[in-house]
C-alpha cells in the first residue's frame, strides 16, 4: 500500500484512529510501507486498491490482530499497543452464513 492518507481536520491526538508510519513485512514480502492515516470521529473512510496491496493487513493491524514492524497506531487520541478487543473487524467471507443459499 503505497498511499498515505490524512484528514486536515484531525491530528493523532484528536483522531479516533491514527496510523503513523506503519510498515509490515512477512518473510521477504513487504506488505505495507510507511502508511499513515487519521480518521476522526464520525468520518467514513474507504480503503481501495487491488488484491494484495495491504488493505486487510492494515485493518488487521488496527484491530490488533497483527503488530506492525514499524510505526504506531493510536486509538482515541492515545498510543494503543494493546488494541485487541478495542476495534472490531468483520472481513467479507462467503462462509458467514454457510447454511444459507441463493435459493
Amino acid at each position: 500500500m503505497a498511499a498515505a492518507f490524512s484528514s486536515a481536520t484531525t491530528s493523532k491526538e484528536t483522531a479516533q484512529v491514527a496510523v503513523r508510519g506503519v510498515s509490515m513485512t512477512f518473510d521477504a514480502v513487504e506488505a505495507i510501507r510507511d502508511v499513515s492515516l487519521e480518521v476522526g470521529r464520525g468520518e467514513l473512510v474507504a480503503l481501495v486498491g487491488p488484491s494484495g496491496c495491504g488493505k486487510s493487513t492494515l485493518l488487521a493491524a488496527i484491530a490488533g490482530l497483527l503488530q506492525p514492524d514499524e510505526g504506531e497506531i493510536w486509538l482515541d487520541g492515545a498510543p494503543a499497543p494493546d488494541r485487541l478487543g478495542r476495534v472490531a473487524l468483520m472481513p467479507q467471507r462467503d462462509a458467514l452464513l454457510p447454511w444459507r443459499t441463493v435459493l
